[in-house]
């Protein structure tokens, strides 16, 4: 079975993740025996190939003309002006639409513009959002980042530094909402112990019901927006 191997430093563990942009990708800790992977992925071809069947077969990047972000209710126009400008500027504007202007041709350059804009909208949208949750829930935070993450929707630190993934933007807002409230709940619990778990169901009922449909949420991400390593 072929697969991708990234070495991630945040990883504590051998990771298995299948994307329609590059199949199965075994995302594991540096210094991890690299030879232990084969026996690996045999021992869970069972879930890969479900996994693979569900997703489909791994498509080619293409660039995008219609942007949904179902976390915000937008969608966006996006329109190619090609010219013989070196670089590739994107302009949004108010009745919804990007304008792409360069060598737009150059497919990855394009997709790398447009996922700068998704940080800076995501930085625009989901702070503010995040603390309203967190005033909200009572649940103070430090700093808040936005990344590009491969393996995880969010993250806290034990400083109680959260970062956002930017491809929440895709995910519905009920979603979006919940992870915001996971990651918060883990300012004061730092693993998924008892007492995590109480707080978490005490300000999110069905906390444990979203919490299963997160795990599958990759689904809403394009694949343009996936980002090519662990972030």
């Amino acid at each position: 079975m072929d697969y991708v191997v990234r070495v991630s430093p945040r990883a504590r563990r051998v990771i298995l993740r299948v994307t329609r942009a590059e199949g199965l990708v075994v995302v594991v800790p540096p210094g991890f025996n690299k030879k232990n992977i084969p026996g690996i992925v045999e021992a869970r071809r069972a879930w890969i190939d479900r996994a693979v069947q569900r997703i489909g077969k791994p498509e080619a990047l293409a660039a995008p003309h219609v942007v949904d972000l179902p976390a915000l209710g937008e969608s966006w126009t996006v329109f190619y002006v090609p010219s013989e400008k070196n670089e590739v500027r994107l302009t949004p504007n108010c009745h919804g639409t990007l304008r792409i202007e360069g060598q737009v041709e150059s497919i990855e350059t394009v997709v790398d513009v447009l996922k700068q804009w998704l940080t800076v909208k995501a930085k625009a949208h989901l702070f503010p959002w995040l603390q309203a949750v967190s005033a909200e829930t009572r649940l103070p935070y430090g700093r808040a980042g936005v990344r590009s993450q491969s393996t995880r929707w969010a993250s806290c630190s034990k400083d109680g530094n959260i970062s956002l993934n930017r491809s929440l933007l895709f995910l519905p807002p009920e979603l979006v909402r919940h992870v915001f409230i996971h990651e918060l709940c883990h300012t004061k619990h730092m693993d998924h112990s008892p007492k995590f778990w109480k707080t978490f169901e005490k300000l999110e009922p069905d906390c444990r019901k979203l919490e299963a449909q997160v795990k599958r949420a990759e689904k809403h991400v394009p694949i343009w927006a996936q980002p090519r390593g662990p972030g």
